[in-house]
């Protein structure tokens, strides 16, 4: 069976902060995790080269779509995929 978006990206994260991806939450916060920008940026390159799309994130951008929890990345994501 093939593994949903939600948990392709909890495995993305976890893996990041290296923790199980079955203890996050839509609501953690990925600063509570211990991710930094520069964790950001590498998890979302996972997560463009995992799915094949290019996510309009920016750290260093002023207005750059905000990635504070698991669920803003999911959405993202969706987001995205769903855009085609």
């Amino acid at each position: 069976m093939a593994d949903t978006t939600d948990e392709i990206i909890r495995a993305i994260i976890a893996g990041h902060a290296r923790i199980d991806a079955s203890s996050l939450s839509g609501e953690s916060a990925l600063t509570d995790l211990g991710i930094d920008s520069l964790d950001t940026i590498e998890i979302v390159f996972a997560i463009e080269e995992r799915f094949g799309i290019d996510l309009p994130f920016n750290a260093n951008a002023p207005g750059s779509t905000s990635l504070a929890t698991v669920a803003d990345v999911t959405d993202l994501v969706q987001a995205k995929l769903d855009a085609g």
